[in-house]
C-alpha cells in the first residue's frame, strides 16, 4: 500500500509563489497544505508523524499526479488516497483534511481511523 496526499495546486516556481500571494492575500486555500505547512516550511510536526506512520503519506501536486490518479482524484482534491495493487481509494477528503483546521494531530487522528 502507498499513501499520497495530494495539494490543490500545481508544481513549478511560479505556482508556489502564486499560491504564497494568494495566502497571505487570502485569496488561495489549500487544506492539506495548511496542515502540511507553514506559509512555505514544511511543519516540523508534519516530518516527525511522517516519520513515525508505518506507511508515510507521500504528497503530490496536481501536475505530479500518474493519468490514472488524475482520472480518479478529479475534483476531489486536496484529499489523502490509498493505493493498493492498482487500485485507489479515498482516505481523507477534503472536507475531513477543513475540519483539522491546519492541525497535523487531528490529521494524524482522521488517518489513523480511516486505516
Amino acid at each position: 500500500m502507498r499513501i499520497f496526499g495530494i495539494y490543490q495546486a500545481d508544481r513549478g516556481f511560479m505556482t508556489e509563489l502564486g499560491y504564497l500571494v494568494g495566502k497571505i492575500r487570502g485569496t488561495t486555500h489549500c487544506q492539506l497544505c495548511d496542515i502540511t505547512h507553514n506559509i512555505a516550511w514544511t511543519k516540523a510536526e508534519w516530518r516527525k508523524m511522517n516519520n513515525r506512520l508505518t506507511i508515510p503519506v507521500e504528497t503530490l501536486h496536481l501536475d505530479d499526479r500518474s493519468s490514472k490518479m488524475t482520472t480518479f482524484t478529479k475534483g476531489k482534491t486536496p484529499c489523502v488516497i490509498a493505493e493498493e495493487g492498482g487500485v485507489f481509494r479515498i482516505l481523507v477528503n477534503a472536507e475531513d483534511l477543513e475540519a483539522c483546521n491546519g492541525d497535523v494531530a487531528k490529521f494524524e487522528k482522521k488517518l489513523d481511523s480511516a486505516l
